[in-house]
């Protein structure tokens, strides 16, 4: 409790007797984490990363030379976001429950 009052003591300063906003807030200890243990917001950005390498891939109908173009990355980079995010071809691999190709 004593510090949620802190904190607050800390917006009322920082907003000079306006009004408290987000920013004048430090909320960094209270980040939502996924089930797993994970940052939600780290996630969410990898997800939006992975969906816009994937459409682009299919938008370029999997020629990577294109998609580097219109991602702005080089090829390497785009070669590593496909393999961690398991895309070919601007689609995403289908595994087995053995976790094998199919």
């Amino acid at each position: 409790m004593r510090e949620l009052e802190n904190a607050l003591n800390r917006a009322v300063v920082m907003a000079r007797g306006g009004v408290i906003g987000a920013e004048h807030l430090s909320l960094g200890a209270f980040r939502q984490m996924t089930p797993d243990g994970h940052d939600a917001v780290d996630d969410s950005l990898a997800s939006v990363e992975r969906a816009q390498v994937q459409r682009v891939l299919a938008k370029t109908e999997g020629n990577k030379r294109q998609a580097c173009k219109l991602l702005g990355i080089s090829r390497p980079t785009l070669d590593r976001l496909i393999e961690k995010y398991g895309l070919t071809n601007g689609r995403v691999k289908e595994l087995d429950l053995r976790g094998q190709e199919t």
